[in-house]
C-alpha cells in the first residue's frame, strides 16, 4: 500500500477548493475583501483601546495608529488571499495535488509572505500563538493514530513545569527581559520589599506574608476582571439579549476560576518560597523552582490548555534566548518567519483536509475570516488522499 505521501488526485481546484467562484482570480479576491474586512474590525478596536489603556500621545493616535491598524490588516488578508492563489497555482504545475501539496505548500508559501507584511516587533507573538494552535492539532492528530492520549491533569502538569523553569530562571537572573519577566516582578514580594522601608518593629516574615495576601488579592480582581470583561464583549455581540444573560456575563463560574487561579498563583509562589528559604538556605535558584512548581498547580481551578502551552511556549524561546546571549545556541535569523510559516502551513493543511482536528475556536477563526468559504470546501474530493476529509464537516460545529 503506497504511502499517503506519495498518493495523488488530479482534481480541479474550483471543485474541491473555492466552490463559490469558479474562478481562481475571483475567488481569491473575493477572500481578501472578506480577510480585510474582518481584519479592520478586529484591529481597529482592539489597537485603539491598546493606545489609550498604555496612553499613547496625540503623535501615535495622528501618525501611526492607522498605520499599524492598516500594517496588521493588511498581513491578516494576505494570508487568505495568497492561500488561494498558491492553492490554485500549485496545482496548475503539479497537475494536480499530493497531500503535502494540497494545504500545507500553499499554507507555507502565503504565511511567509503575509508575517513578511508584518512589523517585526509582532512576529515574534504570532509565531508563539500559531506554535501553541500547532500543538493542539498535532497532538489531537496523534492522538486519533493511537501515538498520543490524554494525560489526567495534563495542562496543569505542563504549566507547572514550566513555572518551575522560568521561576528557576528569573531567580538566578537567566529570565530575559520581556513581557514575562515584567509579570513575574510585579507578583515578587522581595522585590517589592526592596523599594519599602521596613522598620524593625515589622516583623519581616509577617510583612512578607501580608504583601502577599494583597498581591493575591490584586491578581484576583485582574484575573475576575478579564474574563468578565470577555464575557461582556461575547453578551454585546450576542444577537439575543435579556437580563439574565448580562447578569452572568458579570458574575460567572468562568471569572471566579480565572481569578482564583491568579491569585492562588501569586500566593502560593511568594508564600513556599519564602518558606524554603528558611529552610533551605543560598540555594535561591532550586527553591524558586520548587516554588514555581508547586503554585503552577493552581491551574486546577482553570485547566487551560491554550494558557499551558503558550507558557511552555514562551518558557522555550527564553531558554533558548538565554543560551544565545551566552554563546551556548546559535542565533538563527528570521526564526521567527520560519516558525511562522511552517506552524502555519501545518494549520492550513488542516483545515483544508482534517478540520476535525482543528481547536473549535481556531476553526471558527477561519470561518469568520473567509465569510465562511472555507467551509465550502469540497472535502469529498479529498478522501482519495487517505484523510476521509469527507467525514470532517459534520463534526466541525462541535
Amino acid at each position: 500500500m503506497p504511502s499517503i505521501f506519495s498518493k495523488f488526485t488530479d482534481v480541479q481546484c474550483d471543485v474541491a477548493g473555492h466552490t463559490w467562484d469558479k474562478s481562481c482570480r475571483g475567488s481569491a479576491f473575493s477572500i481578501l475583501i472578506n480577510c480585510l474586512k474582518y481584519a479592520l474590525s478586529v484591529y481597529v478596536p482592539l489597537y485603539t483601546a491598546s493606545a489609550l489603556l498604555n496612553r499613547k500621545g496625540k503623535i501615535y493616535f495622528m501618525k501611526k495608529l492607522y498605520m499599524e491598524i492598516a500594517q496588521s490588516s493588511a498581513f491578516l488578508a494576505a494570508n487568505g488571499f495568497f492561500m488561494v492563489v498558491f492553492f490554485c497555482l500549485v496545482r496548475k504545475i503539479l497537475g494536480g495535488y499530493y497531500p503535502w501539496s494540497a494545504g500545507f505548500l500553499p499554507g507555507c508559501l502565503s504565511s511567509f509572505v503575509a508575517i513578511s507584511i508584518e512589523r517585526k516587533s509582532r512576529r515574534g507573538a504570532l509565531a508563539v500563538y500559531m506554535l501553541n494552535t500547532a500543538f493542539d492539532t498535532i497532538f489531537n492528530m496523534l492522538k486519533h493514530h493511537g501515538l498520543a492520549k490524554d494525560v489526567p491533569f495534563g495542562e496543569v502538569i505542563i504549566f507547572a513545569a514550566a513555572a518551575s523553569a522560568l521561576g528557576y530562571m528569573y531567580r538566578t537572573k537567566n529570565l530575559p527581559d520581556g513581557f514575562i519577566k515584567s509579570i513575574i516582578q510585579k507578583g515578587d514580594v522581595r522585590k517589592i520589599k526592596q523599594t519599602m522601608i521596613v522598620t524593625r518593629s515589622i516583623d519581616e516574615s509577617r510583612l512578607h506574608f501580608e504583601l502577599s495576601a494583597k498581591l493575591a488579592g490584586k491578581s484576583f480582581v485582574v484575573g475576575y476582571g478579564i474574563q468578565t470583561a470577555y464575557n461582556f464583549l461575547m453578551f454585546l455581540v450576542k444577537s439575543k439579549k435579556s437580563i439574565g444573560a448580562f447578569k452572568r456575563a458579570l458574575i460567572s463560574m468562568d471569572s471566579l476560576r480565572l481569578g482564583g487561579f491568579c491569585g492562588s498563583l501569586v500566593f502560593l509562589y511568594n508564600t513556599i518560597e519564602k518558606l524554603l528559604d528558611r529552610i533551605n538556605k543560598g540555594k535561591e535558584g532550586m527553591n524558586s523552582a520548587i516554588a514555581g512548581a508547586v503554585a503552577g498547580c493552581s491551574m486546577v481551578l482553570q485547566r487551560s490548555s491554550y494558557i499551558s502551552l503558550y507558557v511552555l511556549s514562551k518558557t522555550l524561546e527564553l531558554f533558548y534566548m538565554n543560551g544565545i546571549q551566552k554563546g551556548q545556541f546559535p542565533y538563527i535569523k528570521h526564526f521567527d518567519t520560519i516558525l511562522y510559516t511552517l506552524c502555519t502551513g501545518l494549520m492550513f493543511h488542516g483545515a483544508i483536509l482534517q478540520p476535525t482536528y482543528l481547536k473549535p475556536t481556531y476553526w471558527n477563526f477561519l470561518i469568520k475570516l473567509t465569510g465562511k468559504r472555507f467551509g465550502d470546501i469540497n472535502r469529498k474530493y479529498w478522501d482519495v488522499l487517505g484523510y476521509d476529509s469527507s467525514l470532517s464537516p459534520e463534526s466541525i460545529g462541535r
